[in-house]
């Protein structure tokens, strides 16, 4: 997560000139500059600044919502929320009908809506230790506890989740489990599934089911692999192997399993980060690529801004050396001063009805992350943005969110792209930006990264066979500002032909053209669809992950109209004659 970063954009500070004043000539730089045949007039200016004033729609008034308030559960019969184990089985057996899980409401698509009863994982909060398994030692945390709370009691007793920290600190261990979330690193696991080693889980029966990761694949001697070969009744080589499947399905289950209640996440020891902040031109972008420019650092990440042709790269280094004082990562919630929002807003609504010839907005979101780097600590009894700041670890890379959040609306897409598609995918974006006028002052392009990953079984960034072979990945993510509410059908169909639809079908292309996969958490069910239809390998992982589907939740009671038009949910028509058996028996424990 990162939507609400672009509030900030807003916050444009020059010499002197406050940022409302600020951003209010640049309305005006962008006016002039437009052709003069495609300029707003006085009445279409006075149309953008009514329309920026008016507050983005709500639906506080339904019970299941997006953070972003783009997805209202409308038919949401009722919302519980358990305050034990045995209370919600009790309600699962109790329940009729289709169950959805509800937790931090940071998914911002229809994957978290239902037709039925919502179970909220609000009770579900409770950190109980450190545990042991395998030689493994893991932190044992119900699914409801918020990362940053999980960060902070790790940090505070010697531990960490290393590098799988999100960006947003405000996510769910189990939403977060669910949708494959991740942080950025080419050089460390980064995906939170990663690190899962034990989980608890209620199924579609109210059935409870406690199970640990498998131990690895074993090192099998040649001679038995020869026998296991020419033999057709030799024993198993790997009596595992099916429980490892579950296991990849319950990592990113994005729940249709059922409701994972409490998880072990393995633990390594604490650590500080040591991050540096640059901003250079995007031709060392295309120059270098981005192995080259992040690929040394422990954790690093890129904030691309394709129309100003700029970028801020953050390089984090594993350190021993002490954290400053009160250091924190505020790129999600940046210096914005009074009155920037409503400026901010004029001036995106003008910007694109203008056509958005310059988007000078992007130019001006860069100069404000120079002006305010995205690293605080402070200095001096003040608070100071910094391009050098040594923390710890899980507040250099994640962020809270602005308090400005619920004045702007967005859309969010993130696709995960193979390293070996990555140049020909950025150019594709610097080119489709040019060529339709798209502007992106929120996050920018928002770039970071994974090792090769095997842990789940339908996650984004997960290997395969086929394009995703042994590849580091990149996830790209883009947020689209949400425009006024139209007054008439016709400017409805305006705003979808000329802007919203233009930002989905570049996502679409990354799909489908760069090999790209969708984040579960993010992006428009046509997108899923898209992915579904062109990633063979992906469909045959959904075969599999549908097996599991059936094992847990026979009936489809998590199930609703998007994962089954995804393909997460099974027809009725789907066989489980090719379906591994499984045990459920459980390893031992130290």
């Amino acid at each position: 997560m990162l939507r609400a970063v672009w509030i900030l954009v807003g916050a444009l500070s020059a010499a002197g000139c406050g940022q409302a004043a600020h951003l209010h000539l640049m309305r005006g730089r962008e006016h002039l500059g437009t052709p003069r045949g495609a300029r707003t007039d006085k009445a279409a200016e006075a149309h953008a600044t009514a329309a920026a004033a008016i507050a983005p729609p709500s639906c506080d008034d339904v019970k299941v919502k997006a953070y972003n308030h783009q997805v209202c559960c409308a038919n949401v019969k009722d919302v519980v929320e358990p305050e034990t184990l045995e209370t919600l089985a009790e309600t699962i057996r109790g329940t009729r009908g289709p169950l959805r899980v509800v937790a931090n409401s940071h998914t911002s698509n229809e994957q978290i809506c239902t037709d039925g009863v919502g179970i909220s994982m609000a009770n579900f909060n409770r950190i109980h230790g450190f545990k042991r398994h395998n030689g493994v030692e893991y932190v044992d945390v119900d699914a409801g506890v918020r990362m940053s709370e999980l960060n902070r009691w790790l940090y505070e007793h010697g531990r960490s989740i290393g590098y799988t920290t999100i960006g947003y600190r405000g996510i769910s261990i189990g939403g977060g489990l669910a949708t494959a979330a991740h942080g950025s690193s080419l050089r460390h696991p980064s995906v939170l599934s990663s690190r899962l080693e034990y989980a608890q889980l209620v199924d579609a029966k109210g059935e409870v089911h406690e199970l640990w990761k498998p131990p690895a694949v074993p090192q099998a001697s040649t001679a038995r692999l020869r026998q296991a070969v020419f033999d057709p009744n030799a024993p198993t080589v790997d009596k595992y192997a099916g429980d490892r499947e579950r296991f990849r399905a319950l990592s990113a289950s994005v729940g249709m399993l059922g409701v994972i209640t409490r998880v072990g996440l393995r633990v390594e020891p604490r650590f500080n980060l040591d991050v540096n902040v640059e901003f250079i031109g995007d031709d060392v972008l295309f120059k270098k690529g981005v192995e080259k420019l992040v690929g040394d650092c422990d954790w690093g990440q890129l904030v691309w801004f394709p129309r100003a042709a700029r970028f801020m790269k953050v390089c984090g280094m594993r350190t021993m050396d002490e954290a400053q004082p009160s250091a924190s990562n505020s790129l999600l919630a940046p210096h914005v001063d009074a009155g920037a929002i409503g400026a901010f807003k004029e001036l995106m609504e003008d910007t694109v009805a203008n056509g958005a010839y310059f988007c000078f907005i992007e130019s001006e979101r860069y100069s404000q992350l120079k002006m305010y780097p995205p690293f605080v600590h402070d200095c001096c009894c003040k608070k100071k943005y910094d391009r050098h700041v040594i923390g710890p670890a899980d507040l250099m890379m994640s962020s809270e969110l602005t308090e400005h959040q619920q004045q702007l609306a967005e859309i969010d897409y993130e696709i995960a792209i193979p390293l070996s598609e990555v140049p020909k995918a950025l150019e594709r974006v610097r080119a489709y930006a040019k060529d339709n006028r798209l502007c992106m002052p929120l996050i920018g392009a928002f770039l970071r990264f994974s090792p090769v990953d095997g842990t789940t079984l339908i996650g984004h960034s997960v290997t395969d066979e086929q394009a995703f072979k042994g590849e580091k990945v990149m996830f790209l993510e883009f947020v689209v500002y949400v425009l006024h509410e139209p007054e008439t059908e016709r400017e409805r169909a305006q705003q979808e032909r000329d802007y919203y639809g233009k930002y989905r079908e570049l996502a679409m292309q990354l799909v489908e053209y760069h090999h790209g996969r969708p984040h579960w958490a993010k992006n428009q069910t046509e997108l899923f669809a898209k992915h579904r239809e062109v990633d063979l390998a992906y469909a045959e992982r959904l075969k599999k992950f549908q097996c599991w589907v059936h094992k847990y939740d026979p009936d489809n009671r998590f199930a609703n109209a998007f994962t089954s038009r995804v393909g997460l949910t099974p027809r009725q028509s789907t066989s489980y004659a090719d379906c591994a058996t499984t045990s459920d028996a459980k390893p031992d424990d130290e």
